[in-house]
């Protein structure tokens, strides 16, 4: 079940943008049946939204003082709206419809992840000592670990699982000189692990 929880979080608002905002909530909760009681009353909430709008016009080119004044009336605002934005939240009983009926924004779910794509352009190549091969493919976006597995006869493979890491180029060792070995990689995350990739092969030598 997902549950409309109220945004009271405003810190990325700039001084102009907030005040606007706060006056859209005022607007928009003013005679909302949704919201008969709210908490705290209205008018002490346009009373704030006044004092802050009046700070904010000192401050465009007054002093330090002024400045401080509107950071505070600003911190004054923002304390009773998050109280008037548990309310809503409590009030709307998880309704969406009447959660943004009051003007307030609501927290957004996080996409959950989604299972990676399996790996693309895989490519094995020999290493930099005999008897050695590099597979590596591009880097899934999604992916938080790789998997990668190996055979020495593709007619009747036998896979042989390399350890699981966070990088997707991985090193096969030990190979007989003048062998073929033909390998493929996996991508994984919290959602779950991809259909392997297709497969690349190279001789050994």
């Amino acid at each position: 079940m997902k549950y409309t929880k109220i945004k009271v979080g405003f810190d990325a608002y700039t001084d102009s943008d907030f005040l606007t905002f706060a006056k859209h909530v005022s607007q928009m909760m003013t005679g909302n049946t949704n919201f008969t009681t709210p908490s705290p009353c209205l008018a002490s909430i346009n009373t704030a939204i006044t004092d802050y709008e009046t700070a904010l016009g000192k401050a465009v080119n007054g002093s330090k003082t002024d400045t401080a004044t509107k950071s505070q009336k600003r911190l004054s605002l923002t304390l009773l709206l998050q109280q008037l934005g548990y309310y809503v939240q409590t009030t709307a009983n998880n309704d969406l419809a009447k959660a943004l009926s009051s003007g307030f924004e609501t927290v957004k779910d996080r996409t959950p992840n989604a299972v990676p794509n399996p790996p693309k352009s895989v490519t094995v190549k020999q290493g930099i000592h005999s008897g050695e091969a590099i597979v590596d493919c591009n880097r899934e976006p999604s992916a938080v670990t790789y998997l990668c597995r190996y055979t020495l006869n593709i007619a009747t493979p036998v896979w042989v699982s390399l350890p699981p890491q966070t990088s997707h180029k991985f090193t096969i060792t030990g190979l007989a000189k003048g062998k073929d070995v033909w390998a493929c990689i996996a991508a994984l995350n919290s959602a779950g692990t991809s259909d392997w990739s297709d497969i690349a092969s190279a001789t050994i030598i």
